[in-house]
């Protein structure tokens, strides 16, 4: 999601230039060290779980996908931008900026999806399951909507705009105050707030029906130790997802608060506010990390993963 540009940082002192500078870069380097070699390895480990058998495991691997890019494309460049600007030149600012949010996007709608197919699998148990080639065109159309709603709209704003320290940044430029303040408000509801309410309401049903189907189980089929095996293996995939999400959103909502209060506070007061640029820093950084976590928590808590 758009941040300012760096450009504004360089008008305090050079102590408080040089700590922002530090911290972006070892909290950044942090995210491409620890979420690149992961996610390869998540999508390998869901290569060889061949996910044919289950369609939520296409969107595991589109998830991993986007985090990996987000790892080794959208990390590097916040770390690069803090000691050279943007040297790439206009069509690799429209391009490659954007694509981030393309990145970001598609993680926060397959993880609603998820929640979604797993909230109409388990109240509709009998309906038919996605199969393999519906699973792979709701991937398709996933990237290409959250492509359309999210990366072209930045993409068409971006441009080469040159700070108070005479570097080059890419940064979008908006027609006026008020189109800006629409856009990030479109931005947090759509990819935050929109999120957050479907995810809790599908998982919050969810355990409402796995937890009575366990507890009729008990009570009256208490020598069917398979039908017992099977709603344990629901709840415990209910369990690891609802864990994914719960990170996603603790990771997501500081963000979308801190935009909402750039955008309604006064910016004079913003951009000389050390604290708040300190803020923004942390909050884009769990925002990022969230991307490299996925794979922590699979190996964690799913011995199919480690297994893999």
């Amino acid at each position: 999601m758009p941040s300012p540009s760096n450009g504004s940082y360089f008008s305090t002192n050079d102590t408080f230039v040089y700590q922002l500078r530090t911290a972006t870069t070892v909290l950044f380097s942090f995210m491409i060290i620890i979420g690149a070699p992961g996610n390869i390895l998540l999508l390998l480990a869901i290569g060889r779980r061949q996910p044919s058998r289950a369609s939520y495991f296409y969107m595991l691997f589109s998830i991993a996908l986007a985090d990996l890019g987000m790892a080794m494309i959208a990390a590097p460049q916040r770390i690069m931008e803090n000691y050279t600007g943007w040297p790439f030149g206009s069509f690799m600012c429209n391009f490659l900026v954007s694509i981030q949010e393309l990145f970001v996007s598609v993680s926060v709608v397959t993880h609603t999806t998820i929640a979604l197919e797993r909230y109409r699998t388990i109240q509709q148990p009998f309906n038919k399951r996605f199969n393999q080639k519906t699973s792979k065109f709701l991937v398709a159309f996933i990237w290409l909507g959250c492509y359309v709603s999210a990366a072209l709209p930045q993409a068409v704003i971006l441009e080469l705009y040159k700070g108070s320290d005479g570097r080059v940044y890419c940064t979008p430029e908006f027609p006026s105050d008020e189109f800006r303040r629409v856009y990030e408000v479109y931005l947090v509801v759509l990819f935050i707030t929109v999120p957050l309410v479907i995810q809790s309401w599908c998982y919050v049903n969810v355990f409402i029906v796995v937890y009575r189907e366990l507890k009729r189980a008990s009570e009256g089929n208490a020598n069917r130790k398979d039908i017992l095996k099977r709603i344990k293996q629901k709840i415990h995939v209910v369990k690891v997802l609802v864990c994914l999400v719960a990170v996603f959103q603790c990771c997501s909502i500081p963000r979308g608060v801190l935009m909402l209060i750039r955008e309604f506070e006064d910016d004079v007061a913003m951009a000389t506010n050390q604290v708040f640029h300190y803020a923004d820093v942390v909050c884009l950084f769990a925002y990022y990390v969230k991307h490299t976590v996925n794979p922590i928590i699979l190996w964690s808590t799913s011995k199919e993963f480690r297994l893999c």
